[in-house]
């Protein structure tokens, strides 16, 4: 509690600020570098392309607000099972029967999104991250707005 969601447009992280990829927040606390070690773990496992089942999609993304949804964003993403994610990270902190879409908004700020369903259409698929944040994910890029 009292996290501030990372979400895109804040930029990356500055001073002592960690982003924590397995929960897309900041955290405030100096020298806490087991969140920047999961970070870059997944960070290279996903840019080496190591993972078997990893497919590289465009998709429109969307987050909930207290407003509304947000604009839809047309970004790159990696579609992962959680074993592979918890296999990245060394840990079992994803879980093994979920699929999750990983989007980098740069190198230091990345959303995790656990899938409702192992699929994406280009309807939507909804799906949320781990602080709560609400997630609508298509593979239609035509009408991202």
């Amino acid at each position: 509690m009292g996290r501030e969601p990372v979400r895109p447009g804040q930029g990356a992280a500055q001073g002592g600020e960690l982003i924590s990829a397995a929960s897309g927040t900041r955290d405030n606390k100096k020298g806490n570098s087991e969140a920047m070690k999961k970070f870059l773990a997944i960070a290279a496992f996903l840019m080496l392309g190591n993972a078997i089942a990893a497919e590289r999609v465009s998709v429109c993304a969307k987050y909930r607000t207290n407003s509304g949804w947000s604009k839809g964003y047309k970004v790159d993403a990696v579609l992962y099972k959680g074993t592979e994610l918890n296999q990245a990270t060394k840990s079992f902190d994803y879980s093994a029967f979920s699929s999750y879409v990983v989007i980098f908004w740069s190198k230091t700020n990345a959303s995790i999104i656990e899938m409702d369903f192992p699929w994406l259409s280009v309807i939507g698929s909804s799906g949320k991250e781990r602080d709560g944040t609400k997630w609508e994910i298509s593979k239609s890029t035509t009408l991202c707005y």
